[in-house]
């Protein structure tokens, strides 16, 4: 499953690296919206996969993408959530480097903006996370 999830990985790079190309004024990837959303989606899948198979300096890599696209609008961040990017992205901050664990923390804090996603936050264990982290 680890080899499958490796190819998978290495094919989703390669269809990002071919198709994003250009970014145009509305922060599309050089395609039409339908297949940009296609490719952000893609670029998500790709860091919450490394976020749960890569290495602890490519897992902090990925959370690192992740504020970035946190970062771009309201869609990424619900994306993220969706996908399934809390859960991995509190394990780095539980056992990742320093750099890890701040580039986790802050992809959690940005995924936050709105109540929905704050309940979301809450029943996937954010606060009990950040409180073992304050007592330390």
């Amino acid at each position: 499953m680890s080899s499958q999830l490796e190819k998978s990985i290495e094919d989703v790079s390669w269809l990002l690296r071919v198709s994003s190309s250009a970014v145009d004024r509305d922060g599309y990837l050089g395609l039409p919206p339908i297949a940009a959303d296609k490719s952000i989606l893609c670029l998500i899948w790709e860091q919450i996969a490394i976020l749960y198979t890569g290495s602890l300096e490519d897992r902090s890599d990925a959370a690192a993408s992740l504020v970035s696209l946190a970062q771009d609008n309201d869609r990424y961040r619900k994306l993220i959530i969706e996908e399934g990017g809390v859960g991995p992205l509190l394990k780095l901050v539980n056992e990742g480097k320093l750099e890890g664990e701040e580039n986790a923390a802050r992809a959690i804090g940005l995924l936050g903006r709105d109540p929905e996603s704050v309940e979301h936050l809450i029943h996937a264990g954010t606060c009990s996370v950040f409180s073992k982290i304050l007592k330390e």
